[in-house]
This record gives structure tokens, sequence and C-alpha cells, in this order.
């Protein structure tokens, strides 16, 4: 391997560690940017209820193509 193998390898894992800290970065601001979840909220307890009946449904592989 030479010297410009080498430095072209050095660049490439720079890139790939700037990359991962970029994406490492926006997933923590879009996890602190979400909501907290209210379990007891009647409109979570509705929407939970309607994915279960969805889920387990006959038929079901024709509203998989909705999600």
């Amino acid at each position: 391997m030479d010297e410009e193998q080498r430095a072209q390898i050095a660049r490439d894992e720079e890139i790939a560690r700037q990359w991962d800290e970029e994406e490492r970065q926006r997933a923590m601001s879009e996890a602190k940017s979400t909501k907290k979840i209210d379990w007891n909220d009647p409109s979570v307890i509705r929407y939970l209820a309607l994915k279960e009946t969805k889920d387990n449904c006959p038929g079901k592989e024709k509203y998989d193509s909705n999600t």
C-alpha cells in the first residue's frame, strides 16, 4: 500500500467519523424534540386499540401496504 492510498484511507475514515457524529447529533435532537406520551390519554388508548385490531384482523396484508 503506497502513501497515496494510506492518505485516502485516512481521509475516508475522517469523513466517516464526521458523518457518524452528525447523524448522532441529528438523532439526539430528534429525540429531544419528541413529546412525552400520556399513555392514559383516551386518544392514545383509542389509537393503540385500533392498531391492535388492525394488526390482528384477517386480511391485514392489504393494510400493511398503507403503513
